[in-house]
């Protein structure tokens, strides 16, 4: 006689299959969002720069704040999919890293800009939390209301 008592191993590692597969899609989402919000907002920038009597002063300040706008969107774009906050923006944000530094490769005969590898790290490490943050924001902003007629 079988035992109706189900396997929680097979359970939980199907649920957890799931769980990651809906991080990795919530993440995806994210990164699509993150590259559209990139092109507009350098389109933005540039556009400034353009404006400007001297752009070369622009340049480094804007694409940091640009870069910093970008990863916060990528997260908070991914938490909107998927409420796991911290898992959604560290892969996102991960994956936005890979992304430009794979773009960087492509436009730059070298690896890195004149910076060490640790400050490099760093950098890229910074712009993985902006995008946990803008998760976690994601995750923890309260949705409008209607109002009932």
């Amino acid at each position: 006689m079988k035992s109706k008592i189900p396997n929680k191993k097979a359970h939980s590692s199907s649920s957890r299959a799931t769980a990651s597969a809906g991080v990795m899609r919530a993440s995806l989402f994210g990164v699509a969002t993150g590259t559209v919000s990139a092109i507009i907002l350098l389109l933005i920038c540039s556009l400034i720069c353009m404006l400007s009597s001297d752009p070369n002063k622009l340049i480094s300040p804007l694409s940091v704040v640009c870069n910093i706008l970008i990863y916060f969107i990528v997260g908070f774009a991914a938490s909107k999919k998927k409420a796991a906050a911290i898992p959604c923006g560290a892969l996102s944000g991960g994956l936005m890293c890979i992304i430009f530094f794979l773009i960087a490769l492509l436009l730059s005969d070298s690896i890195s800009s004149n910076l060490s590898f640790p400050v490099e790290l760093l950098i890229r490490l910074s712009f993985i939390v902006v995008s946990i943050l803008g998760a976690l924001l994601g995750v923890n902003s309260i949705p409008k209301r209607r109002k009932k007629k």
